[in-house]
């Protein structure tokens, strides 16, 4: 455990501590990332960055995030990734499979005069197949999943030992386009290993480009970056980078799916080529967070 713990402290100090957001008390490492009293210590000795001392301490939410993933605490997050590997092992069963997408307005300004003004903006609108200013605050639409699941060949080979040297790092908002931090650091989320990667399979000869909008894990879908690389007259979603991490953590065996396998079927794409960068749902002028949820039917 303290050899696991030593490298992940190893990976935080590599992201500079004006990035941290030092949020998170010990009562609160416990209750939500599953880090044990004896744990926090442990990291503490090592050089986990925190701010305070003590009972008064405070820590950065996605240190110890990166914190429970790499060592398999029973956290949130981890319990989602378990969740997607099952999406994962539907998606192979079926191949093809219309989702029930869910999406649950929340008003900002509870008490307004006057109806809520929802909108949607044209991605997700489009995607749902709807109307952008939608009636109420529920949305729900019927989504057709890509029906082929593909392997590529080499050279795509290239692209997945590229994905194989990256380690995966939730990384602050401000990074997520730095490929000059991923390159240096060999950390990364889906948002930089997506745009990495696209350039890498558009290196050895492959048409490509970043692609983005959500990973299908029912019932909690959630916002995903991966990139897609032209197939005959397709676009086909490759994810190695993604997959690969589902491998180190034990969740996904590589004879389950391979990181050579697309995982089209199971990702829902809403912006061709670039990062979800604009708010999916405003109230008015405000962004609103929906709550997204999804059934296979």
């Amino acid at each position: 455990m303290e050899l696991l713990a030593r490298d992940v402290v190893t990976r935080a100090l590599k992201v500079p501590d004006k990035y941290r957001n030092f949020s998170v008390s010990p009562a609160g490492a416990h209750r939500v990332y599953g880090i044990s009293e004896a744990l926090l210590s442990m990291l503490l000795d090592l050089g986990l960055p925190c701010a305070g001392v003590a009972e008064d301490a405070a820590f950065d939410p996605l240190d110890l995030e990166n914190t429970a993933s790499a060592l398999g605490l029973p956290s949130s997050q981890m319990a989602v990734m378990h969740l997607w590997a099952r999406s994962l092992a539907r998606a192979k069963a079926l191949q093809r499979e219309c989702c029930e997408i869910t999406l649950s307005l929340n008003c900002p300004e509870p008490g307004h005069a006057g109806d809520c003004d929802f909108s949607l903006s044209c991605h997700l609108a489009a995607a749902l197949g709807g109307p952008e200013r939608p009636e109420g605050d529920h949305v729900v639409a019927r989504v057709v999943m890509p029906s082929e699941i593909y392997d590529f060949e080499a050279p795509f080979d290239v692209v997945a030992k590229a994905a194989q040297r990256l380690v995966f790092h939730r990384i602050p908002e401000e990074l997520g386009c730095d490929l000059g931090f991923l390159k240096e650091t060999q950390l990364a989320d889906c948002r930089s290993a997506s745009r990495y990667l696209s350039q890498v399979a558009a290196d050895v000869g492959y048409a490509s480009r970043p692609a983005s909008g959500f990973f299908i894990g029912a019932p909690f879908p959630c916002t995903h970056a991966w990139f897609d690389i032209r197939v005959d007259d397709r676009w086909t979603a490759a994810d190695p980078f993604f997959l690969n991490t589902l491998h180190r953590w034990n969740i996904l065996t590589p004879e389950d799916w391979p990181v050579t396998r697309s995982p089209q079927n199971i990702v829902w794409p809403l912006e061709e080529a670039h990062e979800l960068t604009m708010p999916l749902v405003r109230h008015g002028n405000t962004p609103v967070k929906a709550v997204v949820a999804a059934r296979w039917l």
